[in-house]
């Protein structure tokens, strides 16, 4: 009798996965792909909750290793432009003088204006200050409106002095990325009239001011 011909309740484990394969190899492309789906979905969220898992604990031992001398947020960052900020991020340590072997400046791009729920959530978790602590937001005027109305941005002038500010395109307690020709060379964003903020529970001061310098360097 083939295993077909049995009933399913009567098959040994190692029967059904013959039957299964069977089954398998009689089908093609896009109908694999539905039944895998259909019939395996719980084993296939689970074993990419499991990659999630490996990938996100790699993630964090190898962040846990280096040691951020300043974190940044860059809103919707055009795509092509990650590896030139992640270079550029590279190029920062020597501007903060960081001396440490394991020093790195942490440069977050995946915050966004968009309104979906996905990227709400990822927002207020990189800009509210309750899970990350980031030290400063580059953003356009969506992002800005929605946080200075949260109370989530230290007024610059206590970081980096009234008499610094004075020659400096300050309002309402954030600097005016239309008057930094060196942000608008770096073309890293589709935003002209953006803002550098900083962040309600920034640790990195000191070196917020050397990033203020080094932008806006005569």
């Amino acid at each position: 009798m083939g295993l077909q011909e049995k009933y399913e309740s009567d098959l040994s484990r190692k029967e059904k996965w013959q039957l299964e394969c069977q089954k398998l190899r009689k089908m093609r492309g896009k109908q694999k792909i539905e039944y895998l789906f259909t019939y395996y979905k719980a084993v296939l969220l689970i074993f990419v909750a499991v990659l999630l898992i490996v990938y996100t604990g790699a993630t964090m031992i190898e962040n846990g290793s280096k040691h951020a001398v300043l974190s940044i947020v860059i809103s919707d960052v055009k795509t092509e432009k990650e590896p030139e900020i992640r270079a550029w991020g590279d190029g920062l340590l020597s501007v903060l003088e960081a001396e440490e072997e394991n020093a790195s400046v942490a440069i977050d791009t995946a915050v966004t204006s968009k309104e979906d729920e996905a990227s709400v959530v990822k927002a207020a978790i990189a800009l509210s200050g309750e899970l990350e602590n980031n030290d400063v937001v580059f953003c356009g005027e969506e992002i800005y409106q929605k946080f200075a109305a949260e109370n989530a941005f230290l007024d610059i002038t206590e970081i980096l002095g009234e008499n610094a500010c004075e020659n400096l395109p300050v309002k309402n307690g954030v600097l005016l990325l239309a008057d930094c020709d060196k942000w608008e060379e770096l073309g890293f964003c589709g935003y002209s009239n953006g803002y550098l903020c900083v962040l309600k529970n920034a640790r990195n001061t000191e070196n917020v001011h050397k990033l203020v310098d080094y932008l806006w360097e005569e």
